[in-house]
């Protein structure tokens, strides 16, 4: 299975009386997203794509900007997304029936994307607003993973 990690596009700035959680996307960071939906939508071809995000409001809304541009089933919301608990996110990849050729589309944020695919991996990459990285799954005991870049 292949996994997607796609950091949020930009958010607005904190404001007093919101939490971090209720930051939505700029109308810059939504055009942005946008942009980059022909790159996704030729690497997913006709695969089976799942989605989880993360329930703060940006990562909902970046998901959002790919699902009605790819006519994609609804993303499931997963605190440890927002959180970054990665045994949380081990478990729920553990629950998770997919073919092979599956393809699970994470919004998030950072530091938590960067985090996982270092434990997956071993890489170091640094997550941009917008970055899309790809990882395939090698091993479900203990998980890991092979970095194939960025889309």
């Amino acid at each position: 299975m292949e996994i997607i990690l796609i950091r949020h596009e930009k958010a607005e700035a904190l404001q007093e009386g919101k939490t971090d959680r209720e930051r939505h996307l700029t109308d810059s960071g939504v055009l942005a997203m946008q942009a980059v939906v022909p790159a996704l939508k030729a690497h997913l071809g006709t695969a089976p794509v799942l989605l989880w995000t993360s329930p703060a409001v940006r990562a909902r809304e970046t998901a959002t900007v790919i699902i009605e541009a790819l006519d994609l089933e609804p993303a499931t919301e997963h605190d440890f997304i927002y959180t970054g608990e990665f045994a949380k996110f081990e478990a729920a990849l553990v629950d998770l029936d997919v073919s092979d050729d599956a393809k699970l589309l994470i919004f998030g944020h950072e530091p938590t994307l960067s985090d996982w695919i270092h434990k997956l991996t071993g890489e170091h990459v640094k997550m941009k607003k917008g970055d899309m990285a790809s990882l395939y799954l090698t091993s479900e005991s203990p998980f890991t993973a092979n970095y194939s870049g960025k889309i």
